[in-house]
């Protein structure tokens, strides 16, 4: 799934002939892929549920990629499903709603067990999440950034021959101060130092 559509991209660019579809596309996905690498996350919306493994290095608290819904997640731990009564999901240590402060829908990125304790095995994946896994909605910002990003891409040169004048993805992000203003609060702790 895209964060926007070829026609919105076209719209950014003010073209009105599909001529440049495919240079406007690859620059879309460019953007999309540095939006993704900039925050360590992808924002695409899940339409189904996949199984992870985990390896717990607290005894209660397991950080986890973002699940997108609290339904239908099936957790195992050491063998054992977990019920729902002895987890909780929350999206900040300590918070388990699922809109932040802005109003904004939100990923839960934390499983706390309320009933025992993760087991800890010298580094052994021991816990499996059935779940889906990404956003509940592409924030606005994130669309927003990416027709920034898009047009930044598509006027950076030729696009037919690639992005090999163009540089690394983050320094491009970083050099568009808008975009890290939008994206700064949908970065995922482990994205901090990288440019």
């Amino acid at each position: 799934m895209s964060y926007i559509t070829d026609e919105e991209a076209l719209s950014a660019l003010n073209i009105s002939v599909a001529a440049n579809t495919p240079e406007v596309e690859a620059a879309r996905l460019a953007a999309e892929s540095a939006i993704d690498a900039y925050c360590q996350r992808t924002f695409n919306v899940p339409t189904s549920a996949t199984t992870r493994t985990f390896v717990p290095v607290d005894r209660y608290l397991l950080e986890v990629p973002d699940i997108a819904s609290t339904s239908g997640i099936i957790i195992v731990s050491d063998g054992v499903t977990v019920s729902s009564g002895d987890y909780q999901l929350e999206h900040a240590p300590g918070k388990t709603g699922f809109v932040d402060f802005t109003g904004r829908a939100v990923p839960a990125t934390l499983v706390r067990l309320l009933t025992g304790w993760w087991t800890l095995d010298d580094g052994e994946a021991t816990v499996s999440i059935t779940a889906r896994w990404g956003w509940p909605a592409v924030p606005p910002e994130v669309k927003v950034a990416a027709k920034l990003l898009t047009k930044d891409f598509f006027q950076a040169g030729d696009l037919r021959f690639g992005f090999a004048d163009v540089g690394e993805f983050g320094r491009r992000v970083a050099a568009n101060s808008m975009v890290v203003q939008l994206l700064a609060p949908l970065r995922r702790a482990e994205s901090f130092g990288i440019a």
